[in-house]
């Protein structure tokens, strides 16, 4: 997982772009004046501040033994091209610990991509029925394979070719987990109208919801650099970004007026010192996530003081304990005193009656 755009302020929201077959990095990065699909998005303000966005990239290639160097037959270690499930599990490895802190993720697939993206979200909702992706983009992917891929599979053994096929079990597959799938996250499908390459059948997915197409004058590959004279493709996934954004605010805005009615609570039954301090730690770490969150610094403050408040009363109770023991403890010498001395005066008055008595019986 490449990183192309990191705001220094964190964000929830990251948009992957996946390139498809025989493509790579060159597929979304332009080098030169030209300026890429991603470079366009960018230039919007709200889309900039409000997504991180990052490049998946796979080894793809029309022949295993076909590698940037050369011929690969002699090396000790042959990387080979593997299948669209298998490239979906090698993408949902790297979204487990690289998009870890982001909570939306936007996919965004190109051709062969599209249908690693929809392998990866199927996959994603057999782990949990609330997957992270919120819109799943496809330009021009072959739903229901291209027709080229069956020629191709005659001339050269390749896994990524075979699942591309009309009608291939892999194909098949997919569609099928598809459609019976509910929690599938909002969808859009581009279809170039010259595309020779993918089918117009096939550019748009079987799906149980009436599907959102947005076509475009492309051909398979300008589909995904627009020009002056069409950016309808462009100005259809800024608008969504965009939309998306107002919408996860809205969601996040009361998502966090019920977490610090929540903390207020909190505060108001916490009793004692440990209590205090686990709310403390528990609201920094929400802080954390949302940082401009005003109230947050006031829970924060008011915590504080009350950590204060509850160790002067600690303070206080133990100095009134330690003044109460010392005053019994002066009383009790008071007492003993008191009684030490009454009890020598009733000692020397026996004695005085005792030789009065004796003086009388002598006497007689």
């Amino acid at each position: 997982m490449e990183f192309l755009h990191k705001n220094e302020n964190q964000t929830n929201n990251i948009i992957i772009f996946i390139h498809g077959f025989v493509g790579g990095e060159t597929t979304w990065v332009k080098n030169g004046k030209e300026k890429s699909l991603i470079d366009m998005i960018l230039e919007d303000r709200n889309i900039d501040i409000g997504y991180d966005i990052s490049l998946f990239t796979y080894y793809t290639k029309l022949s295993d033994f076909i590698t940037r160097k050369g011929f690969s037959l002699f090396r000790k270690q042959r990387i080979v091209n593997n299948s669209i499930d298998e490239i979906a599990k090698l993408l949902s490895s790297e979204v487990k610990y690289f998009c870890k802190e982001y909570d939306n993720i936007i996919l965004i697939g190109h051709s062969m991509g599209g249908l690693i993206a929809k392998k990866f979200i199927l996959d994603d909702l057999q782990e949990t029925p609330n997957s992270k992706v919120q819109l799943y983009f496809s330009l021009a992917s072959p739903h229901s394979g291209a027709n080229l891929a069956i020629l191709g599979k005659l001339i050269l053994k390749n896994p990524q070719i075979s699942g591309m096929t009309p009608l291939s079990d892999n194909i098949r597959k997919i569609n099928d987990e598809w459609i019976r799938s509910k929690n599938l996250p909002k969808r859009l499908y581009f279809q170039g109208l010259s595309d020779n390459i993918v089918p117009k059948n096939s550019s748009i997915a079987l799906d149980r919801d009436k599907q959102n197409v947005i076509y475009s004058n492309d051909d398979h590959f300008s589909i995904i650099i627009p020009k002056e004279d069409n950016l309808v493709v462009l100005e259809a996934l800024k608008r969504e970004l965009k939309d998306f954004l107002i919408k996860s605010h809205t969601k996040t805005n009361k998502f966090v007026d019920e977490e610090i009615k929540r903390f207020r609570r909190k505060l108001l039954t916490s009793k004692n010192i440990s209590d205090f301090e686990k709310l403390l730690f528990d609201v920094k770490l929400f802080k954390e996530k949302y940082p401009e969150t005003y109230e947050i610094e006031r829970i924060i403050t008011d915590i504080k003081k009350s950590i204060k408040y509850e160790n002067a009363r600690i303070l206080i109770n133990n100095n009134s304990s330690k003044e109460r023991g010392r005053r019994k403890r002066k009383v009790g010498e008071i007492f003993v005193e008191e009684k030490s001395g009454n009890g020598c005066g009733c000692s020397i008055l026996l004695i005085i009656a005792f030789l009065i008595l004796l003086i009388i019986y002598l006497r007689r």
